[in-house]
């Protein structure tokens, strides 16, 4: 696997774009192909995906071009919400010259409050114009659908050699409300590999499983987060299938587990990205579910802020995890320091101990001595200026 230029560009027949105005930006992405998407497990889900998914199952998974606004996340402002989002489909798709039906939509900001159509058209005409298949391109559009983010998300791979080499790239936005089962994030992927629906959807939700869904932040799950996994038109036939297709899983979990790892890098008000591995578990459910309760452990998250080896706080979030632990065969690591080994605590320096957990990331690892099973979660520290911005965010 090479990490290549170009983010969704690398990708050919891919063109995209952006601008921002103030809080305000917006997106446009042209290319043609089969879409497929994992939404929020929120129950309330926002104008932008009802209609994106309701596309995607009229149109067969087929999809020309996707709009992108920042600023405002259009959910929960009833019927004439959804108009907007309608309307705001048909001018992108009016504007980038394709089939109004094929075009979808996402939004992310605040909650509650229309769009301001007004901005969103001119936006829309502005943009159209200046799409282009260029890492110009890529980036503008990255950076143009963030909110609190304070660094754009944006990734590109190539897997592979001669007529199996699959080609992925992806732009992303999250950096609050971000808790598992999809989290306050956008992600669309896209790849010039040429597989059946069924396959590209089995292979998204894979990837999103061991990557988005091991991502946590505050605990909060908003309503609006997709995932978006689009396989552009191209003329190319692999002499093998089933090594193509592997290229593809393999390109697509790490494209997803790298922008999990940007976002709990890029967390609102965090200084340190946590990543949490839980290796002996007797299931992968136990793995998983023992992984994300640490990274999302408000304990854990503040002691990490304050550079403090509780190792405490990991042995209590194990424990009402939901995951099958045992005490006596448990052992904790942090920042490489050893302080439990099969149950029994270890003597070991605290101020070194302290000092170890300096830096923009902190390894948690977790022996749970159950079985065979692994899994990684990531996270990030909890600071006072998490608490600064979510107190202001509407201001």
């Amino acid at each position: 696997m090479r990490r290549v230029e170009g983010g969704i560009c690398a990708v050919e027949g891919v063109e995209a774009w952006g601008r921002r105005d103030g809080k305000d930006g917006l997106a446009l992405v042209r290319a043609r192909g089969r879409c497929v998407g994992v939404y929020t497990k929120n129950a309330f889900q926002a104008a932008p995906l009802v209609l994106t998914r309701a596309r995607l199952a009229s149109s067969r998974g087929w999809t020309e071009g996707i709009v992108v606004s920042s600023g405002n996340a259009n959910s929960f402002t009833g019927r004439r919400g959804l108009e907007d989002a309608e309307r705001m489909a048909e001018l992108a798709a009016d504007a980038m010259g394709v089939s109004r039906g094929r075009v979808l939509v996402s939004s992310t900001g605040v909650i509650g409050c229309r769009l301001n159509m007004p901005l969103i058209e001119s936006q829309i005409e502005r943009v159209a114009p200046m799409l282009e298949h260029s890492p110009r391109g890529s980036d503008a559009a990255a950076r143009a659908i963030l909110t609190t983010d304070r660094a754009k998300k944006e990734i590109a791979v190539e897997v592979g050699e001669g007529s199996e080499r699959v080609v992925l790239g992806a732009i992303a936005k999250g950096a609050g409300m971000v808790e598992p089962n999809m989290a306050t994030m956008l992600a669309f992927i896209y790849t010039d590999a040429q597989l059946p629906s069924p396959v590209l959807r089995r292979a998204l939700r894979e990837a999103v499983d061991c990557s988005f869904n091991m991502l946590t932040i505050d605990r909060d799950t908003s309503t609006n987060d997709m995932v978006l996994l689009t396989s552009v038109a191209c003329e190319r036939v692999p002499a093998d299938m089933w090594v193509y297709e592997q290229n593809l899983r393999e390109g697509l979990s790490y494209v997803c587990r790298e922008l999990a790892r940007m976002m709990a890098a890029d967390a609102e008000g965090a200084s340190t990205l946590i990543t949490v591995n839980v290796r002996g578990a007797q299931s992968i459910e136990d793995a998983r579910a023992a992984a994300r309760a640490v990274a999302g452990s408000t304990l854990v998250k503040t002691a990490v802020y304050g550079r403090d080896p509780n190792w405490g706080r990991v042995a209590a979030a194990l424990g009402y995890s939901g995951a099958r632990v045992d005490a006596g065969r448990t052992s904790i690591s942090i920042a490489g320091v050893h302080m439990v080994r099969g149950g029994e605590p270890l003597p070991f320096d605290e101020q070194q101990a302290s000092r170890a957990m300096e830096g923009e990331e902190l390894v948690i690892d977790i022996d749970l001595g159950m079985g065979s099973h692994s899994a990684t979660a990531w996270g990030c520290d909890l600071t006072h200026e998490y608490v600064e911005l979510n107190s202001r965010y509407r201001t």
